[in-house]
């Protein structure tokens, strides 16, 4: 992914989670809110489909409960909606 675009989905992603790797983020939000930030990556032509390689796992309840992290952060999952 080229240098621009890759920061500006960055961006794009900051406003929605945090990132926890260099291209990982966590993120939680609603279908609605899930919705319009594919529609704002759509918009944007922030991933080249034919070059780039952006995932996105949805988690269930049961999968968040299982989870678990070694470090002292803020719990990010708190809802029962949940896209990552």
């Amino acid at each position: 992914m080229p240098a621009i675009r890759a920061q500006k989905l960055s961006e794009c992603l900051d406003k929605y989670g945090r990132r926890v790797n260099y291209s990982v983020y966590e993120i939680e939000v609603s279908k609605k809110k899930f919705n319009k930030l594919l529609a704002e990556i759509e918009e944007k032509k922030l991933v080249h489909k034919k070059y780039d390689s952006v995932r996105f796992y949805h988690l269930c309840k049961d999968c968040v409960q299982k989870s678990f992290e070694l470090a002292i952060v803020p719990d990010p999952f708190v809802n029962e909606e949940l896209f990552v």
